[in-house]
C-alpha cells in the first residue's frame, strides 16, 4: 500500500470546476504549458494531506497519488454533463417527495 502524499491543489481562474494537485506548492515544473495555458490563471486552493483508499469529492485518493508520481500533477475536472443531470434529477425527485 502506498503511503500519504502532500499536494498543493489550485482551482483554473479560466475553467469552471477545474482543480490541478501539484507535490509541493508553487511547484508547477512538471506540469506540461499546455496545461497550464489551458486552465489560465491558477488561484491557490489549499494544501491536502491525501490518504490511500480514502475517497476525495471527485477523485479517489489513490489516483491522485499514482498520477503525482508518475506525471507530477493530477487534474481533476467536472463530471460528465449526464452525471450532473441524473444528480439534479435525484435531487428534484427527493425535494418533491418531500412536499
Amino acid at each position: 500500500m502506498s503511503e500519504n502524499q502532500s499536494c498543493a491543489i489550485y482551482r483554473s481562474k479560466k475553467k469552471d470546476e477545474h482543480y490541478l494537485f501539484v507535490k509541493k506548492k508553487d511547484d508547477f515544473s512538471e506540469v506540461p504549458e499546455a496545461v497550464l495555458k489551458v486552465l489560465g490563471g491558477l488561484e491557490f486552493a489549499m494544501e491536502l494531506e491525501l490518504v490511500p483508499g480514502k475517497q476525495l469529492a471527485r477523485s479517489n485518493s489513490d489516483d491522485v497519488i499514482a498520477n503525482l508520481a508518475k506525471q507530477g500533477f493530477h487534474l481533476q475536472t467536472p463530471p460528465p454533463a449526464h452525471e450532473a443531470v441524473e444528480a439534479l434529477m435525484t435531487r428534484i425527485g427527493e425535494q418533491a417527495q418531500k412536499q
